[in-house]
């Protein structure tokens, strides 16, 4: 997977107001860049915005999946998928997800897993790849393969937050926890190595990561 680098539109907010260098004039007079017409302005822009192309195809796909049946003890999971794997975190983990931004590499720090960071809403992010950390082969994709909208997912434990991209979100499911799967030991090294249990969605395994696993590699991997 490829992180955008591209440099985006100035947001003035971000440069030189609050969330930036606070250098602004117009601070003086309005106070905060909420206040301010330019903001307001880039707010409707954001809302007016054209929907994708294919992005309600996508949303239609995920309504039109058949009802889950209510199960005793359910689990309740985001689904994603980096590269060609599919992956599920417990929701509990699960901040948000964010539009593709800019990442800066740390000169001597960044690696194959710790990447750099991100700004996203005013905030610095400790950015990775979970590509890397799992050794997750970069897929081919088919020209006719239904489109997709690569995203950040940020997860926070106790007082551990990272973001990573990842290729599609496929929304939250509820499992019933008896469903889970002990992990196979002809993958228990290879890239599911992380997960905790195995689970079925629309026909298809789902690796249900552990979160104890997942957050200590990811902290050893920004120490230089």
């Amino acid at each position: 997977m490829i992180i955008e680098t591209e440099s985006s539109n100035s947001r003035c907010w971000s440069e030189i107001g609050v969330f930036g260098s606070a250098e602004c004039p117009e601070l003086a007079v309005f106070g905060h860049c909420r206040r301010c017409p330019v903001y307001a302005a880039a707010g409707r822009d954001l809302l007016d915005r054209p929907i994708p192309e294919g992005l309600l195809d996508e949303r239609a796909a995920v309504m039109a999946r058949e009802k889950e049946v209510e199960c005793s003890h359910p689990l309740s999971v985001m689904v994603f998928r980096v590269e060609s794997e599919l992956l599920a975190l417990e929701t509990q983990y699960f901040q948000q997800v964010a539009e593709m931004v800019v990442m800066r590499r740390l000169p001597l720090r960044s690696n194959r897993i710790f990447r750099g960071i991100v700004h996203i809403h005013g905030e610095l992010h400790l950015c990775v790849s979970l590509s890397g950390l799992l050794d997750l082969t970069v897929e081919e994709r088919g020209e006719a393969e239904q489109k997709v909208f690569p995203r950040l997912m940020i997860i926070k434990k106790e007082g551990s937050r990272f973001v990573f991209p990842v290729d599609e979100i496929r929304g939250v499911a509820r499992i019933a926890r008896e469903e889970l799967q002990d992990l196979p030991v002809t993958v228990a090294k290879g890239p599911r190595r992380l997960t905790k249990g195995l689970f079925y969605l629309d026909g298809v395994h789902v690796g249900l990561l552990s979160e104890d696993d997942l957050f200590s590699s990811l902290s050893r991997s920004i120490v230089p």
